[in-house]
């Protein structure tokens, strides 16, 4: 099978370099080629590839970086459509109703990090994404209205980079992530309240937002000179505390911070993501459920009781190593690909 990645290198992008890996991952079980997607900007998709890679059976975007670089690519220009071409979905909340359309009217495929949503943005003004109002939404929305074949690309990782270290702890808990009630409610009520909480416990923590920016404009290198933990920083981090606390967010995703943290064998402490049974998250089994109400109680209690929280830690590191590594998403999106073409 051929595939030609229209995607730039990611690997110095924090959490977009997971896509960098799945594609060298991908790269060695098929025949594959990768050109930025600049390289057709303003030309017709399938005459350029037509010269780029003559057998290619799919061609593969990231909508998002198309969309934020204002490239344009003519997808549509030529009723022979010789090849598939398929796109990475990450994020499900903007205004859901157009980006289905979008979605249906452009690609073949669908390659889903996620395929539940809890909630959605409404902007009145879409263009500058201005007047953001948060609406509810049923959670199976996408999966009730894409017309197109979707591989769910649940969040994976590469286990060089993410993996226990032979030390002893350096954090009791570790908090890392965006903040703020509208987006993340019970992160919010956590990052407010884990510094007294620790200092009355006597515990060593690491509590940091994340980088200021959008995705596609921070650099892992250029951060790590600000001090930001990024990178292999945030890998050895979680590697390093015994806990890993957050919340998914009103959109209830099962987010990347979940695969990352186990595969340190670091427990993790969040509420439970829609979808959770489908990416084998099992609340108080691999990982530690909480809410508003009951994550100091259940933080205390966990840090308290060492054989059971490694226990949990050591569950969810065999649950990443099973079915979440970029080798094993790599071999299941390579299948589902050629039963595809």
């Amino acid at each position: 099978m051929n595939i030609l990645f229209v995607t730039s290198d990611f690997s110095d992008t924090p959490t977009l370099h997971v896509y960098d890996d799945l594609e060298k991952a991908v790269m060695k079980l098929a025949n594959c080629k990768k050109i930025p997607p600049e390289e057709l900007d303003g030309k017709s998709l399938y005459a350029s590839t037509a010269d780029i890679m003559p057998k290619v059976d799919w061609v593969i975007f990231y909508d998002f970086e198309l969309e934020k670089r204002d490239l344009k690519i003519a997808f549509s220009a030529s009723n022979k459509r010789y090849c598939k071409v398929a796109t990475y979905v990450a994020d499900l909340q903007r205004w859901p109703g157009d980006y289905v359309i979008h979605l249906n009217d452009r690609y073949d495929a669908l390659l889903m990090m996620y395929t539940h949503l809890g909630a959605a943005l409404d902007f009145k003004d879409r263009k500058r994404r201005r007047g953001m109002n948060i609406v509810p939404i049923r959670p199976d929305y996408y999966m009730r209205n894409l017309k197109r074949p979707y591989f769910h690309l649940a969040a994976c990782v590469n286990p060089e980079l993410f993996k226990p270290i032979d030390r002893p702890p350096r954090y009791d808990v570790t908090f890392l992530g965006a903040t703020g009630y509208s987006c993340y409610p019970l992160r919010d009520v956590i990052w407010k309240e884990l510094t007294e909480l620790s200092r009355n416990e006597k515990w060593r923590i690491l509590k940091k937002t994340s980088p200021w920016g959008a995705s596609l404009n921070r650099s892992i290198s250029k951060l790590h000179g600000k001090g930001e933990i990024v990178g292999a920083r945030y890998a050895e981090v979680l590697a390093l505390s015994k806990i890993f606390i957050f919340g998914t967010s009103i959109f209830k995703y099962p987010l990347l911070k979940f695969p990352e943290a186990m595969a340190c064998r670091t427990c993790v402490l969040a509420d439970v993501p829609l979808g959770a049974e489908d990416v084998y998250l099992e609340p108080n089994w691999n990982f530690v459920s909480i809410n508003e109400k009951n994550w100091k109680s259940k933080l205390k209690y966990y840090l308290t009781h060492d054989r059971e929280r490694e226990q949990i830690a050591q569950r969810g590191y065999e649950t990443v190593m099973k079915h979440h590594t970029t080798e094993v998403r790599a071999k299941q999106l390579v299948d589902w690909l050629e039963a595809n073409k």
